[in-house]
């Protein structure tokens, strides 16, 4: 939109991209008029400004077809074109603004082929060119102040990458803040960290050596040091002075989860409360934050309960959770129970700790009432296998009847009696103690009046 004529109303200017430039020319109080406009054709896209500053608009245009970026001065002879770039294959946006702040409007222009170039106006109608990036698919052109640093910045959108684009313009910037973030133990380089000023949201991630640099208008500001893998750190009342750089270095510190055991297995007595303890250890130099949920596999109802359910660890300083197994829930013998428990904590590289959980549940003295008898005398498979240091025999009696239970070395060295005598028919439990027996494969022999069993068992110690 532009008076182009000078009349005091406003006119359109467009283009096609396979025809002529046109402007709509609107008289005051009148009609609109359909006027072609020079000979520039396949525009792609139009920006309209008073680029020699003679006090009326000119255009600039990027040719699709023939890669050109030009811009087209007003005369009294009519539009006079002025090609800046012939070299800008499959232009399609330009822009005007002045972004150097010497109060002359520059030229920007995109092309699909992934050019970004702008053309810094010098005055007396002449140009210097300017690449930002060449290499990628670049759609759309907005020109704005976008991280508020009082000068204009550019945004678009890169087709093939899926992804928005922001150029931030550094050149009217009158201060800076640069610094270094080093690990608070060790004091070793950290990338990858987000720097960012909270008032103004300008950032920079950290380079291999911990260094960043931000350019930013005078001011005083709260900056955040930021990592997914160590503890955010804020630097409060950071003052940048006109055409100085300040210096802001943190320190970070960060979690090292250490857990006490890969997996919890357990025995519990049918109709009793069962209980353990899960450690956990914070070897870091830095807070741990754990939440912690349970889930029963199965069977999926509520089994397994930890406590506390949320905590935070002082660096170098531990807890114990307590994990119980409720009663209430625990009442069939001779069942075997899976649940995890699941452990959120901000320490890296694993910030979601699964630990495994099993439960065998074994009846404390007797069958279950009115269970029925076993129809066949047997020796079950021993609970857990391998065992470190204790381990659940369960065996069925079909009658009454003498038995022995003994353990055997692969020598056939008795090396436990673990339990004999008279007992009654139906379903049995018996304790094995590893004592100070070393790793090894054993074997069980349960011996009857009239049948004999054997089982193979693995001790790690």
């Amino acid at each position: 939109f532009a008076d182009f004529d000078n009349d005091g109303s406003m006119d359109v200017v467009g283009g096609r991209d396979y025809g002529e430039m046109f402007m709509l020319h609107h008289d005051t109080g009148g009609p609109w008029t359909l006027l072609p406009l020079g000979d520039i054709e396949n525009a792609s896209g139009l920006a309209v400004a008073d680029l020699d500053r003679d006090g009326d608009p000119d255009i600039a245009a990027a040719l699709f077809s023939t890669g050109q970026i030009l811009w087209g001065e007003q005369t009294p002879a009519g539009l006079v074109e002025h090609v800046l770039t012939s070299t800008m294959n499959q232009a399609r946006d330009v822009g005007i603004a002045d972004f150097n702040g010497d109060l002359r409007p520059d030229i920007i222009a995109t092309a699909q082929n992934g050019n970004v170039r702008w053309w810094r106006n010098e005055g007396g109608g002449e140009f210097t060119q300017n690449i930002l990036q060449s290499g990628s698919s670049l759609y759309g052109l907005h020109i704005a102040d976008f991280d508020r640093d009082g000068d204009l910045d550019v945004f678009t959108a890169d087709l093939m990458a899926s992804e928005v684009v922001l150029f931030r313009n550094l050149m009217g910037v009158p201060g800076w803040i640069e610094g270094t973030v080093l690990s608070a133990t060790g004091g070793l380089p950290v990338s990858g960290v987000l720097v960012r000023l909270m008032e103004t949201g300008a950032s920079r991630f950290t380079d291999t050596n911990g260094r960043f640099m931000i350019a930013t208008l005078p001011d005083t500001y709260r900056i955040t040091a930021s990592h997914a893998c160590w503890n955010e750190s804020i630097q409060a009342d950071v003052t940048v002075v006109v055409g100085d750089t300040t210096t802001s270095n943190f320190f970070l510190t960060r979690p090292l989860l250490d857990l006490g055991v890969s997996s919890i297995n357990l025995m519990a007595p049918n109709h009793q409360l069962t209980e353990t303890t899960l450690p956990v250890q914070n070897q870091g130099d830095g807070p741990l934050r754990i939440t912690v949920k349970t889930r029963g596999a199965y069977p999926n109802d509520d089994w397994l309960f930890v406590t506390p359910d949320s905590v935070d660890i002082p660096a170098g300083t531990g807890v114990a959770f307590s994990v119980q197994i409720r009663p209430d829930t625990i009442n069939t013998a001779g069942w075997d129970y899976y649940g995890q428990i699941i452990l959120a904590t901000n320490a890296c590289p694993d910030s979601i700790v699964t630990v495994g959980v099993g439960i065998y549940v074994y009846p404390l003295d007797a069958p279950e009432p009115n269970s029925p008898l076993p129809e066949r005398t047997a020796l079950h498979a021993v609970y857990p296998n391998p065992f470190n240091s204790t381990a659940m025999v369960r065996f069925d009696l079909a009658t009454p009847t003498a038995i022995e239970l003994k353990m055997f070395d692969v020598t056939g060295r008795l090396v436990r009696v673990i339990t004999s005598g008279h007992m009654a028919a139906g379903q049995h439990t018996a304790r094995l103690e590893a004592g100070d027996l070393a790793s090894g494969v054993y074997v069980l022999a349960l011996r009857t009046e009239a049948q004999s069993f054997s089982e193979k068992v693995l001790l790690i110690r």
